[in-house]
């Protein structure tokens, strides 16, 4: 039996039986135009019913990793990140061993590689794990500067020294090897961030967005704003900012072809909620009298996203459901809003392959680090 946390338990109970959703209002509708050579899907608060498309989705587990403590190949110390290739391999980073291990769909371990070091084929903070072309691993390697290549069978394919790009915190490559990521800079008091567009062998060809934060110290915003984004399995690239509920697709050569947007109502940040929020992101440490926490009134419209295979979007936002699990957003491929669920919110889905959603859990209730995947059952 997996372990799990006691959000997690009542999460099988429900999701894997009944499920987790919300009733779509059937009279909404999306508008849909286009500006300048840009399509624009305006979606409304509640999901739009759409002839043939699915109306909930049911998540059942099927398959749990890392509860077997007689196998070390089984065990993880940290889970740092999950995603599956175009075999439905699971490919698992372990953060704190600073290796990896790819299992079979089944579930069954077929290899670990990796170690800690600065020489080739090393790691020094392995803490992102991508894949090129639905099957290379590349890792944004930050402890030694570099993005590495390596096939799934453990052979290092090649190393791309960050240089003068150190400040690089996310990297996405696609299947013809040019890499997306985001960097930060500071210009007095104005934090200055950034999307970027590289070739294979990290040049800047443009950057794609730009967002800059005045930092009004000693004021502090503990709710933070950041850039998300991926690239979509055809080599679009999607992104958004969180201080808005909206995406942009570009094409693979970098244009912007599609903006999404979803109105929503605002999420308030309770007292308690505020005290939980310096909890986690201060962890015990005392906080000097100078500092001033400073919340938003509201928390951003959209805290994480993911798109699986065919171009469906998952967005989780900030609402709670009586249970404390947190809804998810459903996007189909032409970016209609057409569903939403709750998972617990410890929960994020990292790959959705095949109708298949992985995600992994590194506080369970018994401190076991788990990868979990689920079947997706469209209604």
């Amino acid at each position: 039996m997996c372990q799990k946390s006691k959000s997690y338990k009542f999460a099988v109970i429900f999701l894997g039986i009944t499920l987790l959703m919300l009733s779509p209002n059937y009279a909404q509708k999306a508008k849909i135009e286009k500006k300048d050579g840009v399509t624009i899907v305006h979606n409304p608060k509640e999901p739009v019913k759409k002839p043939g498309a699915p109306s909930s989705l049911v998540l059942v587990q099927d398959l749990c990793i890392g509860d077997n403590p007689d196998d070390e190949n089984y065990m993880f110390s940290t889970i740092g990140g999950v995603m599956v290739d175009i075999d439905e391999d699971i490919i698992v980073i372990d953060e704190k061993e600073v290796v990896i291990k790819v299992f079979d769909k089944s579930g069954k371990h077929l290899r670990t590689f990796g170690k800690r070091g600065g020489g080739p084929g090393e790691f020094n903070t392995a803490s992102r794990i991508l894949l090129k072309g639905r099957r290379d691993i590349v890792v944004l390697d930050r402890g030694n500067n570099r993005l590495s290549y390596y096939s799934k069978e453990g052979k290092c394919l090649k190393e791309i020294p960050l240089g003068k790009h150190s400040s690089i915190s996310r990297a996405k490559p696609d299947s013809r090897g040019y890499v997306y990521a985001d960097t930060m800079t500071v210009d007095g008091d104005t934090g200055i961030y950034e999307i970027k567009r590289f070739d294979p062998e990290l040049n800047v060809i443009e950057t794609i967005a730009r967002a800059e934060q005045v930092r009004k110290f000693p004021e502090v915003n503990p709710i933070p704003e950041w850039f998300m984004y991926m690239v979509l399995e055809d080599d679009r690239f999607i992104w958004g900012r969180n201080t808005s509920y909206e995406f942009t697709i570009h094409d693979p050569d970098g244009k912007p072809v599609k903006k999404i947007i979803k109105d929503y109502d605002p999420v308030k940040i309770t007292k308690k909620e505020q005290e939980k929020i310096i909890e986690e992101r201060f962890r015990g440490m005392e906080i000097p009298d100078i500092i001033k926490i400073v919340f938003p009134k509201s928390y951003p419209p959209f805290y994480y996203f993911i798109c699986d295979d065919i171009g469906r979007i998952y967005v989780r936002t900030q609402r709670e459901n009586n249970q404390g699990d947190l809804k998810w957003d459903v996007f189909d491929e032409e970016g209609i809003y057409i569903l939403s669920f709750f998972l617990p919110p410890e929960e994020l889905l990292y790959c959705i392959r095949n109708n298949k959603a992985h995600t992994f859990i590194n506080d369970s209730e018994d401190g076991i680090p788990v990868v979990l995947r689920y079947r997706m059952d469209w209604r």
